[in-house]
């Protein structure tokens, strides 16, 4: 799925359904995965802070952010904005938090959509959509757009399901982990669900719900990974299930493996060492 990532500014628009200058811009987000920079959500909390919002704006805010991929702070992030702040035209001045998001957009090969084209427009490398075009008007999107893309789910996730692929359940305590490896895994056409804790994965298969994959945390809170494994092989035994852990431990790991796991990933993992767990661990289900 095409994916965008809106600039502080229209998700503004956006989060509030009567604030018309949103229209412009939810047809070039319609159906696709959106994406915001930590440095908007940061942003986002300033102007909650400093307007003093209401405990429902508040509220609402944490809403709409659940319903996006928020884009973290990585040590590619970092290369790539070295190297686009570089790259500037002499004389050419963004700001800080500008040039992060900008940073964001192109760290991922994606298209940032912005009210403020003159802010970002000549950053080299960076595809911008801002306001509407003057040929081809598409007809404005009614409604919230936060409510088209909302799962299926209570659960959170970072975009809408797709019944069609496969999903992945990533149990994992560490929200700053969980926001890296899931746009991951919808970047590279998997679905995913994800459980802070061993109980709450436990809870989440109990609904029935498909899962093709399980990968875990060793660490957990409430249920520990190996409690998990045990649990999912007696009641799911075709079920696979692979680790994906800072732990570097023979002992831990022999343990594991010969209670069932599929995998062991040690952290820290490039992108396409976690893709290959994935594909080899899922590719397993498919053979049996």
């Amino acid at each position: 799925m095409e994916a965008v990532i809106l600039d502080t500014d229209v998700f503004s628009y956006l989060m509030k359904p009567k604030d018309t200058r949103g229209n412009a811009y939810r047809p070039y987000i319609k159906g696709k995965t959106v994406a915001v920079s930590f440095i908007t959500v940061g942003e986002l909390y300033h102007w909650a802070e400093k307007r003093k919002w209401s405990a429902k704006s508040r509220q609402n805010l944490e809403e709409r952010l659940k319903a996006v991929v928020i884009v973290p702070y990585d040590a590619e992030l970092c290369r790539t904005y070295g190297r686009v702040r570089a790259s500037l035209p002499a004389g050419l001045v963004v700001a800080a938090n500008d040039l992060w998001i900008a940073a964001c957009a192109i760290r991922h090969s994606i298209r940032l959509i912005t009210n403020n084209r003159r802010h970002f427009e000549r950053i080299p490398g960076l595809e911008v959509i801002s306001e509407m075009p003057t040929k081809a008007v598409p007809i404005p999107v009614s409604g919230d757009l936060f409510k088209s893309i909302k799962t299926e789910t209570d659960t959170i996730s970072k975009t809408r399901p797709q019944l069609d692929r496969p999903r992945v359940l990533l149990v994992e305590d560490e929200q700053p982990i969980r926001d890296i490896i899931v746009p991951w895994l919808f970047k590279n056409g998997f679905d995913c669900r994800e459980a802070a804790d061993g109980r709450a994965a436990m809870d989440l298969l109990a609904t029935g719900t498909r899962i093709d994959l399980i990968l875990s945390n060793v660490l957990l809170p409430l249920v520990d990974g190996l409690t998990l494994l045990l649990e999912v092989k007696q009641r799911y035994p075709r079920l696979p299930f692979a680790f994906v852990t800072a732990i570097n431990d023979s002992e831990v790991r022999e343990v594991i493996m010969r209670n069932g796991a599929d995998g062991y990933l040690l952290k820290p993992f490039t992108e396409l060492e976690f893709l290959a767990l994935v594909e080899s661990t899922i590719g397993k289900q498919r053979r049996q």
